[in-house]
């Protein structure tokens, strides 16, 4: 469900978030902002308020939803299952690994 501002900092579509802001993704590693050591208030990568909870996008771009219903991302999965990717700014399927192979 789409909303007009961001329920923590109260920015509307399209502007980003106040540095204090709960619900700001970190452009880095793709979890919350606020706590995050990598996290850059001045980062021109910071991501404006789209309407929509962080990861409600990718879960729908995957088809992440809880008992398929679309009216709710399964946000769990897609941190379970996926990988942040810095260069896309979103979340993506994980490869799959041979058994024992590792990722450096």
């Amino acid at each position: 469900m789409k909303q007009d501002t961001c329920p923590d900092c109260g920015v509307p579509v399209g502007r980003k978030h106040k540095e204090w802001c709960d619900v700001q993704r970190c452009p880095h590693c793709g979890g919350q902002a606020l706590g995050c050591v990598g996290f850059d208030p001045n980062d021109p990568g910071r991501e404006p308020w789209t309407g929509k909870w962080p990861g409600e996008a990718d879960c729908e771009r995957l088809g992440y939803f809880i008992n398929d219903d679309g009216d709710f991302p399964d946000l769990d999965r897609l941190f379970r299952e996926c990988d942040w990717n810095r260069e896309r700014q979103r979340w993506e399927d994980r490869p799959t690994r041979a058994e024992g192979e590792t990722v450096h």
